[in-house]
């Protein structure tokens, strides 16, 4: 069992690995000999158990983690980066980590710290905390994500209370997400839990912490569509938004640095048609209503109007703007027009045609209307050539062939387009081995073949399923994987989107 001091709060996670950076490896002891254990991981806590003694771990709040041990002592082998340092003081263990500092307090028991500065290496020597119990033989720790002001959470009454708390915290937030069927209820808990983990404090925005993948804005859409509640899915939505610069623009935080030069793909087009599709705008407030409107409208207006040429066709820089790096759908590094582009602009006006005329705005949502059929026909007519969708470059107006699953998007407005176009789609998804493909994109073009095609979704929502029950919900399911990367949390937000339609009758 490993602790994992990740970048923006504690978790917990039970797996095996060769000892990471950034980790402590828990080894329960007995006057200074290692012991063997068993533990068991439930969704508060986690017991430990050897011959001599027992320890549990648990959350308190989104900050604190609380360990309390009987009969047994226990140790910390940890790594640390370079950069980071390990200090004792009077009020207890520091990991000075970017971003702030984990503390170690001892409540009960006694804690000592064995890590020096390397003058030759420049950084601290990998800690070891070696934790002894009191007279009674019990000791307690706490480990705090806080801030140099050294500010901690209140915490529970006891360790107990604390587990039963998070169990309640947890229990509440599965009842605003998506429901399954239950032959589904062990990947459902497991991605629910795991994507619940990986939430921010304010709840509105997550990302895989434990393999340092970067949390960017294309992923943010994405976790809206876990969401039953229209309203938490909005805020989602609202959340992203909020980054627009003045001209409507998406920022793409891509490698964490904010590149307002350059735009990402308009995904919040499926989440916002899946809270209309559900009916969610009547759970909606008018301020929640007219925000999403005067967001996504200056988001889709700076498509039309900044990225559109003259013959109407929008574009984008694919391999910089778009985030799915493995699968690009041109040659070129030069803007192009792309039917997924297209046909997720297709998505977003239609629903801002539906807002306005919620909101009563009769004329945009006759002038929404018309950009929609705009967008549809440079999806049917102008990027459909010879059986098959091209990429046009727009600078010099080279054709290529459309590859790679993203052009698969128009899935999504198949209802709208000939049939000829909607088999072909159909087809090129049958094709698709879904179970190896990475799970955003895989989940994203499930959910629109359920559009064409209800039992070819099936048949590749089982495959994805199938290989996240047994390589984890990893872009990397089936290989090997450092410890805390078996589940990267917005991929487990997409995949209950995925189990939820699976389930739907």
């Amino acid at each position: 069992l490993y602790l994992a001091l990740a970048g923006e709060t504690v978790a917990m996670f039970g797996r095996g690995a060769s000892g990471p950076k950034g980790f402590l490896k828990i080894v329960p002891v007995f006057e200074g000999k290692t012991l063997d254990y068993t533990y068991k991981a439930g969704v508060g806590s986690i017991s430990i158990n050897t011959e001599k003694g027992s320890i549990v771990i648990a959350f308190d709040g989104a900050k604190n983690l609380r360990i309390a041990g009987k009969g047994i002592g226990l140790r910390f082998d940890g790594r640390v980066s370079f950069g980071e340092n390990v200090y004792q003081k009077k009020h207890g263990i520091e990991f000075l980590k970017a971003g702030g500092i984990y503390l170690i307090k001892a409540l009960k028991g006694d804690m000592s710290l064995d890590s020096h500065w390397d003058l030759k290496a420049l950084h601290a020597t990998n800690p070891t905390i070696y934790i002894t119990p009191d007279k009674n033989t019990e000791f307690e720790l706490l480990i705090s994500d806080t801030t140099l002001a050294l500010d901690i959470d209140p915490l529970s009454e006891s360790i107990e209370a604390a587990a039963k708390e998070t169990e309640k915290d947890f229990e509440d937030f599965k009842k605003g997400l998506v429901k399954a069927a239950d032959k589904y209820a062990d990947l459902y808990n497991l991605a629910a839990y795991a994507y619940w983990i990986g939430l921010y404090d304010n709840g509105l925005a997550c990302f895989n912490k434990m393999n340092d993948q970067k949390f960017y804005s294309l992923e943010v859409p994405v976790s809206a569509l876990a969401y039953a509640d229209a309203e938490k899915a909005a805020e989602i939505l609202l959340a992203q938004l909020e980054n627009l610069t003045p001209m409507g623009l998406v920022p793409n935080w891509f490698n964490g640095k904010a590149k307002l030069t350059e735009a990402v793909l308009p995904l919040y087009a499926i989440s916002l048609g899946r809270i209309i599709a559900d009916g969610g705008l009547t759970k909606l407030s008018k301020n929640t209503l007219n925000s999403l409107y005067e967001k996504v409208s200056a988001a889709v207006g700076w498509w039309l109007n900044k990225r559109t040429n003259e013959d109407g066709l929008s574009f984008y820089a694919f391999r910089h703007e778009c985030g799915f790096t493995k699968y690009a759908s041109f040659a070129c590094d030069t803007p192009a027009a792309g039917a997924e582009l297209a046909a997720l602009l297709v998505m977003a006006c239609s629903s801002l045609a539906v807002l306005a005329t919620v909101l009563e705005k009769s004329d945009e949502a006759s002038a929404w209307a018309d950009k929609t059929e705009k967008q549809l026909s440079n999806v049917a007519e102008k990027l459909w050539v010879e059986g098959g969708f091209v990429n046009i470059n727009i600078a010099t107006g080279e054709r290529c062939k459309a590859e790679g699953i993203i052009s698969l998007f128009p899935l999504y407005i198949s209802r709208l387009l000939p049939k000829e176009i909607t088999d072909t789609l159909i087809k090129k998804a049958e094709d698709v081995d879904f179970g190896t493909i990475d799970i955003i994109p895989a989940a994203l073009i499930i959910l629109g073949l359920f559009f064409a095609d209800k039992k070819a979704a099936e048949k590749a929502a089982e495959k994805l399923i199938e290989s996240c029950k047994t390589g984890g919900i990893n872009d990397k399911r089936g290989k090997d994987l450092a410890a805390g990367t078996f589940y990267n949390h917005n991929a487990c937000a997409a995949l209950l989107a995925v189990l939820s339609c699976m389930s739907k009758e």
